[in-house]
């Protein structure tokens, strides 16, 4: 379960959903279209979402997903909804490249929980 609650985190991040990072760690995780092989960072600074083309230098975690998968995620009316229904669904995978404590550490937490709380979402 544990898995489950920081990569739904991530998730929300991409879609630039709930972003409370406010300390000085910065959350970064890599983001890779498998069916296209195309390569993004994603980081939160300033309590903003900013990608970039290419791999990241330090990620947090590297997801993968397929192109339609990305904009089945990016077109929805609720991304981070989306977002975690195809996490449920086994269409994104995933490596933890940290502990979850710094993943704590970096916000994903807080993340987790505003977006639980915001769509009424129970811990299995």
């Amino acid at each position: 379960m544990k898995k489950d609650i920081f990569i739904l985190c991530v998730l929300i991040l991409i879609c630039s959903i709930l972003v409370f990072a406010t300390n000085s760690k910065t959350p970064e995780m890599e983001l890779r279209i498998s069916d296209t092989n195309q390569v993004f960072t994603v980081k939160v600074i300033n309590s903003e979402v900013q990608s970039t083309v290419g791999p990241a230098e330090n990620p947090d975690m590297i997801l993968s997903m397929t192109s339609e998968t990305f904009a089945s995620i990016f077109n929805a009316k609720d991304p981070s909804l989306e977002a975690y229904n195809q996490f449920k669904k086994g269409t994104i995978a995933y490596e933890l490249k940290v502990d979850y404590a710094t993943l704590a550490l970096k916000g994903y937490k807080e993340m987790y929980d505003g977006f639980a709380a915001s769509h009424s979402i129970v811990a299995e």
